[in-house]
């Protein structure tokens, strides 16, 4: 299924907005994340190159945690943020 379509069947089913964002985050490692709030869900991912979209896996990937119930989750390169990255999401 393509993103845009589970954009809207997900926003359907929480009763709210889904809003995906690319974004240019600068701490190494940063793939991205998701935010629910009670008006509004917000994905972001990392976002390399404006205009052009490489990361359709990433978007899913944080599209498949929302749908497992995840409601606040930051992904990074390998399995767990180095130490200093802890606060940061």
């Amino acid at each position: 299924m393509d993103v845009s379509t589970r954009v809207t069947i997900l926003s359907q089913r929480m009763g709210r907005p889904l809003i995906l964002r690319a974004v240019h985050d600068p701490r190494p490692g940063w793939r991205g994340q998701l935010r629910a709030r009670a008006l509004w869900t917000t994905i972001e991912y990392q976002d390399p190159e404006p205009g052009y979209f490489w990361d359709e896996d990433l978007v899913h990937e944080l599209l498949d945690h929302l749908e497992a119930g995840q409601t606040c989750l930051t992904l990074w390169e390998g399995e767990e943020p180095p130490s200093d990255r802890l606060g940061n999401g």
